[in-house]
């Protein structure tokens, strides 16, 4: 007996149990970079967006996206390039959005979400591969592409503060409760 799921296997060939046109909902494939300070990672590395800068080109993100976010603080992140994997756009984000950045990281934490967004009325899917580092020094990069870019102690910081729902990607991770089990040192 065939079964009557629909997987997401997206093809324009004949596969059976496949999807072979584009869904009417939103689907991104992103990568997020959440850097700490060794021995403290309830302080988290974040940035608001210089609305100068070339976001489109970054991150895949229209200029109105960036001007609603203003003010906001936003963890360095972009949507995958069609064709690129994961690990590379974490390279590239961290070239593109933190330069001199000098960091480590683990293997990425792979999470999606199926909602409605606040700015919309259909639904979305993201999936996320976020990767979690320690900073190597506490000297912060150059600024641009960013209007400020700092450390924020994420048990002071309210969720209104941040733009994006990157404080959703900040939750999923369990930040900032109990913040100190989920990056250990190595």
């Amino acid at each position: 007996m065939a079964t009557d799921r629909i997987f997401c296997r997206f093809t324009r060939s004949d596969a059976p149990f496949s999807i072979h046109e584009l869904p009417s909902e939103d689907i991104c494939l992103s990568a997020f970079l959440i850097f700490s300070p060794p021995g403290d990672p309830k302080q988290v590395l974040v940035g608001q967006m210089n609305p100068e800068a070339p976001w489109d080109h970054f991150a895949g993100l229209a200029r109105e996206e960036v001007e609603l976010n203003e003010g906001r603080w936003v963890l360095p992140a972009s949507h995958l390039l069609f064709g690129e994997g994961p690990n590379h756009a974490a390279t590239r984000i961290l070239r593109e959005q933190l330069g001199n950045l000098s960091a480590t990281w683990d293997p990425p934490i792979l999470d999606s979400q199926f909602y409605v967004p606040r700015s919309q009325h259909t639904k979305h899917w993201d999936l996320q591969f976020i990767y979690r580092g320690r900073l190597a020094s506490s000297r912060l990069p150059s600024l641009h592409p960013w209007k400020r870019l700092r450390l924020v102690d994420l048990a002071k910081a309210a969720p209104s503060e941040f733009g994006r729902s990157h404080e959703d990607i900040l939750t999923t991770l369990g930040l900032p409760a109990d913040a100190s089990s989920e990056l250990a040192e190595p």
